[in-house]
């Protein structure tokens, strides 16, 4: 058996390193022939399978030190080369008409709200009614999920139809561009990941959120680069400027707004994890929570499909378990500790929505930073999270009669169920 040492200087790891050399030829090519559909399959083809031997992901030990070995073949050339291609591809594609330029809703108040400063009162969701809560404080029943995805006959911009082939091979290409610069730069290391990082950062400088393409990449480095917790808060700020504009654009396509929190789930954690200094990451935390804030507010306005509330709550859990006594993860455009706000969701209208819920309320009562060991949060914060999930079960009993005996048989039934689940996972947390 080799280690990882002397398998860095056998004869193998020598040819594996000319390979890597040999496929950046491969794809210094490619930029006179990028209107070719057969060589730009291949290209992502390739591209993936790089992706799959760089990928950390759940790899046990010997797959571990494989992927660290196969970046150790990478030349600063290829990666250099791949973002050059990624950059020209970007400033071609073609500007897609969508729904969201034609869209009779896309108010003149709205877009002066986007232009307006951030603040603890700017809502990012805006549109000039409202639909926070109404004059007696009482909110507005939350969607029922019948609503349509992103208007009449259109179609969500995250359709492939959307994409060509060299618009695939691009994506593929920023997905493993991504893994690079997510490395750890480590004695052997032939390119540098901050260099990475710096070039896939810059191409958000063109980005045209009405191309698919643009649209697709966004959310493809939001999924990718903070996975690895390798962003500085300079990076991580550059990263997320965009977001408040895509928010904006697509705030009534409910699909784009459902991948938008999904895609935020990495930062989220690793906000939780981060080495940095809470003052250093203050602003991409508020970036952050003035997003998902948003969300809530449109939630509760009742103007998110069930697919965006489940994304949602997703998101509060994950705030919760980056930060569980809410210190930062306060809702800014409520001040609301998160901790408030994913109770309420147990009294939604969909089923599957408030059984996400209730199989996560053990993060109201429990730090879950560590995975090894699980500690009991301030009894304080226990008895205010008992209090608004006993408040809001309650609440998710009640619903409108339906016209069918059958349909309103099955709705107590599916909201007895969220109410025991509920129950279990509190009385499981309780000392």
């Amino acid at each position: 058996v080799l280690s990882k040492e002397e398998a860095c200087c056998s004869q193998l790891f020598s040819k594996a390193k000319a390979l890597a050399q040999d496929l950046s030829g491969f794809v210094s090519s490619v930029k006179v022939k990028m209107s070719e559909e057969r060589i730009m399959s291949t290209m992502r083809s390739v591209m993936k399978l790089c992706r799959q031997n760089s990928s950390r992901k759940l790899k046990d030990g010997v797959g571990s030190i494989s992927s660290g070995l196969f970046i150790l073949t990478l030349p600063a050339s290829l990666l250099g080369e791949l973002a050059e291609i990624c950059k020209l591809l970007l400033s071609s594609a073609p500007r897609k008409v969508s729904s969201v330029d034609d869209d009779e809703h896309m108010d003149d108040d709205w877009e002066t709200s986007r232009a307006e400063p951030s603040g603890s009162d700017f809502d990012l969701f805006d549109d000039g009614e409202d639909s926070h809560s109404s004059t007696n404080g009482t909110h507005r029943p939350q969607g029922d999920g019948t609503d349509t995805s992103c208007g009449p006959g259109a179609k969500s911009l995250l359709a492939e139809e959307f994409l060509a082939q060299q618009d695939l091979a691009l994506l593929a290409a920023l997905e493993f561009l991504c893994e690079c610069g997510s490395a750890r730069p480590v004695h052997g290391l032939l390119f540098k990941p901050q260099e990475v990082r710096r070039r896939l950062l810059l191409l958000l400088e063109q980005i045209d959120f009405s191309k698919a393409l643009h649209l697709h990449m966004y959310l493809v480095l939001l999924k990718e680069l903070p996975a690895e917790d390798s962003l500085s808060p300079e990076e991580f700020d550059s990263l997320l400027r965009p977001l408040a504009d895509m928010c904006s654009m697509y705030r009534q396509d409910q699909e784009v707004c459902a991948a938008i929190l999904l895609v935020l789930l990495p930062s989220i954690k690793s906000l939780g994890r981060t080495r940095h200094t809470p003052e250093d990451m203050r602003h991409v935390q508020g970036s952050v929570l003035q997003v998902v804030s948003g969300f809530c507010l449109l939630s509760q306005s009742g103007k998110c499909v069930a697919l965006v509330r489940a994304a949602l709550v997703q998101c509060l859990v994950a705030l919760l378990e980056a930060d569980p006594c809410c210190s930062w993860a306060i809702l800014t455009l409520r001040d609301e500790p998160v901790s408030s706000a994913l109770p309420s969701h147990l009294a939604d209208a969909h089923h599957r929505v408030r059984m996400l819920v209730a199989v996560s309320l053990e993060r109201l009562f429990l730090d879950m930073r560590r995975k090894d060991k699980k500690t009991m949060l301030p009894l304080k914060l226990q008895q205010a999270a008992f209090e608004n999930i006993y408040l809001k079960a309650q609440e998710g009993m009640k619903f409108p009669r339906s016209s069918s005996s059958e349909d309103q048989r099955d709705e107590t039934f599916n909201r007895e169920a969220a109410l025991l689940k509920s129950l279990s996972v509190v009385l499981c947390c309780s000392p």
